[in-house]
């Protein structure tokens, strides 16, 4: 005789009973699993769980010169010669304004963002709303 035992574990926000929180996605509109609902922040959730879901944001810096880039709300800080804690999968909630602010180190230049916000801009700073998963490029030269 064989049996089959099934743990469940519980906890607050994002609530799925099969998989850890917020890692059954419905970002493509496939359903959820039957007891589960999809959430506007495009994970299915249980019944009753109104919790966001956090999204990430990668920062990425490339080019020949050294710099920084710090957030606000603090989260991102990236400097040219690390990766990482502070670069990478950083979580913010859903609907999070975040403005990215670059320093460039003396003798380097900013030479602008690309990705998923602030594409082509040169100023020092770029804001945005994140829904969403999203790349975020800095450039020192």
């Amino acid at each position: 005789m064989r049996w089959l035992v099934v743990l469940v574990a519980v906890g607050s926000g994002c609530y799925s009973p099969q998989l850890a929180p917020c890692t059954v996605r419905c970002a493509d509109r496939t359903a959820c699993p039957d007891e589960l609902t999809c959430g506007a922040d495009l994970y299915c959730h249980d019944a009753g769980d109104a919790a966001a879901c956090p999204v990430n944001l990668d920062l990425t810096i490339d080019g020949n010169g050294a710099g920084r880039v710090e957030s606000d709300p603090p989260g991102v800080d990236c400097t040219s010669s690390s990766s990482g804690t502070g670069c990478d999968e950083i979580p913010f909630a859903v609907g999070t304004t975040i403005t990215l602010s670059e320093s460039h180190s003396s003798g380097n230049q900013f030479g602008g963002w690309s990705g998923d916000a602030c594409v082509g801009s040169t100023a020092r700073t770029c804001a945005f709303t994140i829904t969403t998963a999203m790349t975020i490029n800095a450039r020192f030269d």
